[in-house]
């Protein structure tokens, strides 16, 4: 139903990212390959901040012409990219959208079994992420030996170049992979818990916490 529009937040996904690239795909599949790709556009933001701290808002708006706007804006800068979309440029025909929505019903499990792959891979790394934010952040990381420091930057890099290497493993396998890297925070975090004020680790321990728990399950 035109005219609609619709937000969602996006965030990078490395330190110092200099630019998120937005592509644009009409259609009803949930992986990106199996739709109909518009366009794309990239947004420019400063590269001097760690991962997930941008918050960029993407706006999808569709006007009574038709006409599709996407635009990102990164709010703590403001700065904002725009493109459109015309109806009658690159868009599916009515008899291939109508396919399109028969396929997504056909497909409709193997589609939820590649999104929790996809969402379970991604936490599986922003654990990962996290936990090496714990061993970098000032008042945590000097109450943490050598050792233990060490033990949580291997299973860290492990964890990240498996995610890299692994497009094919299975939900059970990643969430294998996920148990086994909360398991070297676990016990470390059990020597920390004496140390360390709650005050002080709120914001960072949370973080992992949150995390560890969708793979307890």
């Amino acid at each position: 139903m035109v005219p609609t529009k619709k937000e969602k937040l996006f965030t990078t996904t490395i330190d110092n990212q200099q630019s998120i690239r937005f592509p644009i795909y009409e259609g009803q599949r949930l992986m990106a390959s199996d739709n109909n790709l518009l366009g794309s556009f990239a947004l420019e933001i400063p590269p001097t901040r760690p991962r997930g701290e941008p918050n960029i808002t993407v706006c999808f708006e569709i006007d009574s012409n038709g006409i599709l706007q996407v635009s990102a804006e990164e709010k703590a800068t403001g700065m904002i990219k725009k493109v459109s979309v015309e109806s009658n440029k690159g868009r599916l025909t009515r008899e291939e959208v109508e396919r399109m929505v028969k396929d997504a019903e056909k497909y409709k499990a193997e589609d939820e079994e590649h999104r929790k792959k996809a969402e379970a891979r991604n936490n599986l790394a922003n654990l990962a992420y996290n936990m090496r934010n714990v061993v970098e952040h000032e008042g945590i990381g000097s109450e943490i030996s050598a050792q233990d420091k060490e033990r949580i930057n291997n299973a860290v890099d492990y964890a990240l170049k498996w995610v890299d290497e692994s497009d094919f493993a299975t939900l059970d396998e990643i969430n294998e992979e996920g148990k086994r890297l909360s398991s070297v925070f676990n016990s470390i975090n059990l020597k920390m818990n004496h140390k360390i004020s709650v005050s002080t680790t709120a914001g960072v321990i949370s973080a992992v916490c949150s995390l560890l728990q969708l793979f307890s399950q």
